[in-house]
């Protein structure tokens, strides 16, 4: 005979041993040990075939059972007749002998058939397939496995090393084929990782292959491909969790808890454990469903322990935590690199709340102790209500900023705005009240968190001063303009002015009095710190995002973020101007280009644009076949702006005549700077290489 399971046809690649003869049984167990001599761990296919009870059904059935297969009635033998033959377990003998024998030896079993339980704790068995694992997690018969879970706790909670979960293997249909590719198949995947016992990845499973594998091919039938989405998905959810293992391996600590609805009722779908390893602590939950799940959890189940005892515990006390109403507990989720923040308090009276969406799973590790001293955490613990965040340091950080977030946004209000606007351009005379005692307010809320070198009343009177010079420019702006003689100093004036103040491009408008204001602000800092490190201190891209988006400029926010701090990064124009060089005599007409003199400090101008990260991420600079380029549209934008700021610092110093010669030289330079970006194919070295 062909070994068979009497479920489908004999297996042509083997031949049937009659183990009903002792010389037989221990000719295969020395084969076996020979087989242990060489390698450490073995395999032993469809093993419940061996196991009494299956033997006698198979091969020498009960008289009057018929048999599974075909001739074997033939053959019958009763219970006592069978018992006589073989009175003990033939895999119980193995287990023995190796034990006794070569004891680093591991033995895996494949037992289906619902044996899994009887290999390990009869046959003693050192591991065993747990294809319950697959079989009830892809159903959704998530109350049934929950069930295997608490009976193996109350019998033997060891019993839960010796299974080898997986979600798929050569006789099964493939994992993606019946978990798929989203949340499930890594909720699932998780679960696979994350519990005591040995996980198991099929051929093909992390790539995503769909075709059943059979050791009998010599090939694959299907032409498929890794899919690299799904493989990245591994490398972030579930590869990091495969190096915890030493976290999640063991049962001693292990604990299951009963997930309770709002309505006190059971809900089997979410899996709740803890485990810990030393010091390393370890919460996992999954919703193994598509209905959203809500609720809490308190007390473990049962579990048997040392002294026999049969008794539950807590969640605070599984994971040891101080209940104590000053002590809180940081932790990450590996899932999304979230950090959340617990209360040992809230742990120790009311368990863990939580809601799950379907198939969303948590892997909370890292777990660190706060003693709350001085109240912060416990603001930012009712702050965040629950909620994960990417760092508790920054969310502390933005907690403390809050109200010098609140009173900038309501500086910038649109109508504050257009207001100043309005001064600026004449159609109002003063700055309101109001918004004078707004800008105070955002003094004093930033003074808490970086003190100013200057005084409120200072930084009030830069503040006006910049209203008043940003209007005295408006006016000289209209004057030569409308001045009834044209001449070229208009053309040159128009040409750099066309897009901003004398024309109603509001959102520009805005953004240019922002900056003025937010310089004044800011020029304390600035001038101590980089412009990165104090926009990223004080988080202004909360506000600035929320504000761009009232001004028009929502889509494009990040772009004009980014320019602000370019801007006041770059400083201005003349810090680059070479004064021994400047004569007002070489910006006269007559002189021909190749004449001029380089007055701009080209070499410290480029390395600022192309050297310091924050302009050349702007710039978006990029390598491409050993050249480094440029991006056109932000350069413009760049150099538009930097050009404005510069002419207008500058325009504010000088008079009359000076002030025309300025708007001349900022005109040309400007004309200059943007040809021969043009010129360079926007390559930076050609760029550098260039006259201006």
């Amino acid at each position: 005979y062909h070994g068979n399971d009497g479920t489908n046809m004999p297996w042509n690649d083997t031949a049937q041993l009659n183990l009903m003869h002792p010389e037989v049984r221990e000719s295969l167990i020395q084969t076996i040990i020979h087989v242990a001599r060489k390698t450490p761990i073995i395999r032993f296919d469809a093993a419940m075939t061996l196991a009494k009870k299956h033997y006698q059904r198979l091969w020498f059935p009960i008289p009057g059972t018929g048999g599974a297969i075909p001739s074997r009635s033939d053959y019958a033998l009763t219970r006592s007749q069978f018992d006589d033959a073989m009175p003990l377990e033939f895999w119980r003998e193995v287990v023995d002998r190796i034990n006794a024998e070569l004891p680093n030896t591991l033995l895996l079993a494949e037992a289906f058939w619902l044996m899994e339980g009887y290999f390990v704790r009869t046959l003693g068995m050192h591991r065993v397939y747990n294809s319950a694992f697959m079989h009830m997690l892809m159903k959704e018969e998530n109350e049934k496995y929950k069930l295997l879970i608490k009976n193996t706790l109350t019998f033997n909670p060891e019993i839960l090393k010796r299974y080898v979960n997986f979600m798929s293997n050569p006789d099964e249909e493939t994992a993606v084929n019946q978990f798929g590719k989203g949340d499930k198949y890594f909720g699932v995947a998780t679960l696979l990782i994350t519990l005591p016992g040995l996980p198991m990845f099929a051929h093909g499973q992390i790539d995503g292959y769909s075709e059943k594998y059979g050791m009998e091919y010599q090939r694959s039938y299907y032409n498929e491909i890794p899919d690299d989405h799904l493989i990245r998905r591994h490398e972030k959810e579930i590869f990091p969790l495969t190096r915890k293992r030493h976290l999640f391996s063991q049962v001693e600590n292990f604990e299951l808890y009963d997930f309770i609805s709002p309505t006190e009722d059971v809900n089997e779908n979410v899996f709740a454990y803890s485990n810990r390893s030393g010091n390393e602590l370890a919460l996992v939950l999954y919703n193994n469903s598509y209905i959203e799940a809500f609720g809490s959890f308190k007390y473990s189940v049962d579990k048997v322990q040392k002294n026999n005892s049969v008794n539950n515990t807590t969640i605070a006390n599984a994971l040891s935590l101080n209940g104590n109403h000053s002590f809180f507990y940081s932790c990450r989720d590996y899932a999304t690199n979230l950090y959340y923040l617990i209360s040992g308090e809230e742990f120790h009276h009311n368990g863990f709340h939580l809601h799950l969406r379907g198939y969303q799973f948590k892997v909370l590790l890292d777990f660190n102790e706060i003693n709350d001293f001085d109240g912060k955490y416990r603001r930012l613990y009712d702050h965040l209500g629950g909620r994960g965040v990417e760092s508790l340091d920054k969310a502390l950080m933005e907690l403390n900023l809050t109200p010098f977030h609140n009173s900038f946004i309501n500086l910038f209000s649109t109508s504050n705005l257009e207001e100043i606007e309005q001064v600026i351009k004449g159609e109002a005379e003063l700055i309101d009240d109001e918004i004078i005692n707004q800008l105070k307010d955002v003094i004093y809320n930033l003074n808490k968190v970086l003190p100013s070198e200057k005084s409120n009343e200072e930084l009030i009177e830069d503040f006006e001063n910049k209203i008043e010079s940003l209007k005295s420019f408006y006016d000289l702006s209209i004057k030569i303009v409308s001045a009834k003689r044209k001449d070229k100093w208009v053309e040159y004036f128009e040409n750099i002015f066309s897009f901003n103040l004398l024309e109603d491009k509001k959102s520009e408008n805005h953004f240019f009095i922002i900056h003025s204001i937010v310089e004044v602000i800011l020029s304390t800092q600035i001038k101590t710190h980089s412009s990165p490190v104090i926009f990223h201190d004080l988080m202004l891209w909360k506000p600035l995002f929320e504000i761009m988006g009232y001004i028009g400029l929502g889509s494009i926010s990040e772009v004009y973020y980014n320019l602000l701090i370019v801007l006041f990064e770059s400083g201005y124009i003349p810090h680059y101007i070479n004064a021994e060089q400047i004569k007002s005599s070489e910006m006269k007409k007559g002189k021909s280009d190749k004449n001029k003199k380089e007055i701009i400090d080209k070499e410290q101008f480029c390395s600022d644009l192309f050297s310091k990260d924050i302009s050349k991420n702007f710039l978006l600079v990029n390598e491409y076949d050993g050249e480094s380029f440029f991006n056109k549209e932000r350069f413009d934008v760049l150099i538009k702006w930097l050009i404005i700021k510069s002419t207008i610092y500058t325009i504010t110093l000088e008079s009359g005549k000076k002030a025309k010669e300025v708007i001349k030289y900022y005109s040309e330079l400007y004309n200059s700077l943007i040809e021969q970006s043009r010129k360079s194919g926007y390559k930076v070295n050609d760029f550098i290489k260039q006259k201006f």
